[in-house]
């Protein structure tokens, strides 16, 4: 698959390429996908209006190609739009998807997108947006603290529920 830098407006173009690479490390890190080096990719993706030149992505063995593009609302939400193609079969898998968060949730816009991605290339529903709670364990051996807490799937984003006093 190649994921071509999201097109992003310059107010949001750091959170665009933190998207990017949240979508980058879910991918590869299922073992189910290959992503292809960015070296090799012989043009920008285009636009997500607009249909890809497929044959840049076939020259360099795409199967699939994401393109997307990105930018905050009037509300200060990020807003990043994202269409998948089949290279090969020169279609686009599905219709496209629109997802939005705060700023500070911009991993969680990646999370969902390498879920689309996964249904879209598998059948199967992703589980990169997944959620999971932990007790955490902290101190010496005879004194231990333990915190209910929540994480995201890859560990990023942990978050207490509980204080220690009491599980």
């Amino acid at each position: 698959i190649a994921l071509p830098r999201i097109q992003a407006s310059p107010d949001a173009a750091v959170l665009a390429e933190e998207v990017r690479n949240v979508v980058i490390a879910d991918l590869s890190g299922s073992g189910l996908f290959r992503i292809i080096d960015e070296a090799a990719y012989i043009s920008d993706g285009g636009s997500v209006d607009a249909r890809p030149n497929l044959e840049n992505w076939r020259v360099i063995n795409a199967e699939a190609l994401g393109v997307s593009d990105a930018g905050l609302d009037p509300d200060g939400r990020l807003a990043v739009r994202f269409q998948l193609w089949d290279v090969f079969q020169s279609n686009p898998l599905g219709d496209g998807i629109i997802v939005r968060a705060a700023p500070g949730d911009a991993r969680r816009i990646g999370h969902k997108i390498a879920d689309a991605i996964h249904l879209a290339l598998t059948g199967e529903p992703g589980y990169f947006d997944s959620r999971l709670a932990f007790v955490a364990e902290s101190g010496p051996k005879n004194d231990r603290t333990k915190r209910i807490a929540v994480m995201d799937y890859d560990g990023a984003n942990v978050s207490y529920l509980t204080d220690g006093r009491a599980l």
